[in-house]
């Protein structure tokens, strides 16, 4: 290992991610004019991407868990070991898009000791460009009065596929809350950057390619909502009071029942997202 302090640590979390990581590390391999260093999380417990990474990124930090850990807490455990001023979150199933993204990400933060968090544009596969941040959107907030809408800049999160932030901020605020297991921690870990008084922003001049889905593609369609409803809870648990959580959920509660009638009669494919769903709430209204 080099003994000179990276620029930025790039944090990949794995799962069952071997197919789309040569592209992913081959892309940061092409990067100039910037010191980085790759951890790689695997959290599939047979290992099968660690044989990729050391394949396409001989250098890399490998962490292995044993057991999956979830998204944010093998973010967390990579952070741990981390040595670069700024850590950036990368998803497996992206590529960087120009040989200086990396710089360029650095060089965004450097100028801008407000931001304390920043993405790169977003494109998808077909080399679109995604929507990656939300104005003034968190779960619930237009039900209990837009607690939020004080805090600093005009965007409440952005999209985790790649999420830069400085080492020294991300220790300050605890890191990812590790009560999520995947699905809604992108959205906490901004709005934690935001209380602690800095603004969410996008790096214009840098970009990253996007697939998209490759971590819940294993996933049967109810376990998957159960889990994004889930995540959905935390959050409103941890942000809100307690009448305010129950009375979003009363909410969605009633609003959900009624998706369940119509899917039943018009949609039969999307019973089982519904019924996830429910069976969320349901642990909801049991805490």
């Amino acid at each position: 290992m080099s003994t000179t302090t990276p620029n930025i640590s790039i944090i990949i979390v794995g799962y069952r991610s071997q197919h789309t990581l040569p592209a992913c590390l081959e892309s940061i391999a092409l990067q100039t004019d910037c010191t980085a260093e790759v951890i790689y999380v695997e959290n599939a417990p047979d290992h099968p991407g660690i044989s990729t990474v050391n394949a396409h990124y001989p250098n890399a930090i490998i962490v292995e868990p044993g057991d999956n850990l979830g998204y944010g807490k093998g973010c967390n455990a990579g952070a741990h070991v981390a040595r670069g001023d700024y850590l950036l979150f990368l998803n497996p199933d992206t590529e960087l898009k120009g040989a200086d993204t990396l710089a360029t990400l650095c060089q965004f933060m450097q100028a801008h000791p407000d931001v304390g968090v920043c993405t790169p544009l977003l494109y998808n596969e077909n080399n679109t460009q995604a929507d990656n941040t939300l104005r003034y959107d968190y779960f619930g907030h237009r039900y209990v009065g837009h607690l939020f809408k004080h805090l600093p800049g005009d965007i409440a999160w952005i999209c985790g596929a790649a999420m830069v932030i400085p080492k020294s901020l991300f220790e300050q605020i605890s890191g990812f809350d590790e009560r999520y297991f995947m699905y809604s921690d992108d959205v906490d870990i901004c709005l934690d950057v935001r209380k602690a008084g800095y603004t969410i922003a996008e790096a214009p001049t840098a970009a990253i390619m996007h697939i998209g889905g490759e971590s819940s593609k294993n996933w049967n369609s109810a376990e998957l909502f159960y889990r994004i409803e889930l995540s959905k809870i935390i959050f409103t648990q941890k942000h809100y009071n307690k009448q305010q959580h129950d009375y979003i959920w009363k909410r969605c509660r009633s609003r959900y029942r009624r998706a369940l009638i119509t899917s039943a009669l018009l949609y039969p494919r999307k019973l089982s997202h519904y019924r996830g769903m429910l069976r969320a709430i349901r642990h909801a209204s049991t805490r």
